[in-house]
């Protein structure tokens, strides 16, 4: 971390590198020596000013680095990977009034669907409808929107709930409503989240977690209103 002349700057990351052995049951085998896919090779520059005394500007710039990615690890050599990807390339103003980000980020719904005290995650889940099954279609992400080139809002904390809207370079809206706290002395952990999807149907997704002390219950769902506002491709 430096600090000069008010401006702080912290550099930070990770190094994810890992092993894997592939054998194919038929003699055939070999050693991979990867970065892990689930959480790349990383580095991040943090800067942030205070221009007032409630209000902060600042940027975030992050890149990716997979020299042999494990999500293509193969038998006969080498996977392949990136040498240098943005993950997040923004800039923002925070106050009294909120956050303003603008830049590559996390749109408005990210990691909506994973509202969990015990780091729970969602399998892969295919749609009922039997066209976009056939097409390859998993809902992991369903709802759950990721970086996108955007700008967005983020409301101040009230009483541990906070609202977020964000819109992309394309036009394309999310909006997402979140609270974290206690509820008669249990941990509740809620999300709610819309999007406009690529046909334009609306897309209605969240997810949940309730901490009750020894054990946890989690639950996530989303569901797409098609143009005549009749359920499609349910999560349940």
């Amino acid at each position: 971390r430096h600090r000069r002349a008010g401006v702080s700057l912290k550099v930070s990351g990770q190094i994810n590198r890992a092993v894997m052995f592939v054998n194919d049951a038929n003699d055939n085998s070999a050693f991979n020596f990867v970065d892990n896919d689930a959480s790349s090779t990383r580095i991040r520059w943090d800067a942030s000013a205070k221009v007032s005394d409630s209000t902060t500007v600042g940027s975030r710039l992050e890149m990716e680095m997979e020299s042999n990615t494990s999500a293509a690890a193969v038998l006969n050599g080498n996977a392949g990977g990136n040498a240098f990807v943005a993950r997040h390339a923004y800039v923002y103003v925070k106050g009294s009034f909120g956050t303003i980000t603008t830049g590559q980020q996390g749109e408005a719904t990210e990691g909506l669907l994973h509202s969990s005290f015990n780091y729970a995650s969602l399998a892969g889940v295919n749609p009922e409808d039997t066209a976009v099954a056939n097409a390859g279609a998993a809902f992991v992400s369903f709802g759950d929107g990721g970086r996108q080139d955007a700008i967005r809002y983020d409301t101040p904390n009230f009483g541990g709930a906070k609202a977020s809207i964000s819109a992309r370079d394309n036009g394309d809206v999310t909006a997402a409503i979140r609270y974290s706290g206690k509820m008669g002395g249990i941990g509740v952990l809620a999300a709610l989240g819309y999007e406009e999807n690529v046909g334009g149907d609306p897309l209605y997704a969240g997810s949940f977690g309730i901490d009750f002390g020894p054990i946890a219950l989690n639950g996530s769902f989303a569901d797409e209103l098609d143009d005549n506002n009749d359920d499609r491709f349910p999560i349940r």
